[in-house]
């Protein structure tokens, strides 16, 4: 006995084709939208890629935490100066990425640094503070004498 098919009208099957077309396209982005790479600035993504780095990264010495327009360490960075008796290099990291990271010099002037293709607004991952750049992210993380 032969397989039973049952006639369509003209229109349906296109419309079958469609709805089929339409089903998939769906799934396609909820699995895409479900990937753990969407969060470019998840720490734990680092930490998976990075294992034996991460926790250098990621728990510095120094932890940044948010501070007017920016990001700060709780203490300055100890840097040798010529002067004796002169303090840490005071800083600050900017809000977004495109910001400038601003150093307070000994004199009062202030010395300003850009990362170039950082975009949208830092964020805190754990102690280091995360930019969105094409490609990925950047982390920084504050040591005793640099980052």
């Amino acid at each position: 006995m032969k397989g039973f098919e049952m006639p369509m009208a003209g229109s349906a099957r296109p419309l079958g084709r469609f709805a089929l077309a339409i089903f998939w396209t769906v799934m396609l982005a909820l699995l895409l939208g479900c990937s753990e790479a969407a969060d470019p600035l998840d720490a734990r993504f680092l930490r998976r890629q990075f294992p034996e780095q991460a926790d250098a990264i990621l728990q510095g010495p120094l932890a940044f935490a948010p501070a007017g327009d920016g990001f700060e360490a709780p203490q300055p960075l100890d840097v040798r100066l010529d002067r004796a008796g002169a303090g840490g290099l005071p800083f600050r990291f900017p809000r977004d990425g495109d910001g400038a990271v601003r150093f307070s010099l000994p004199d009062g002037s202030e010395a300003q640094v850009r990362e170039l293709g950082a975009t949208g607004a830092g964020e805190i991952e754990e102690g280091a503070v995360a930019y969105a750049r094409a490609g990925g992210t950047s982390f920084w993380t504050a040591l005793e004498d640099g980052y």
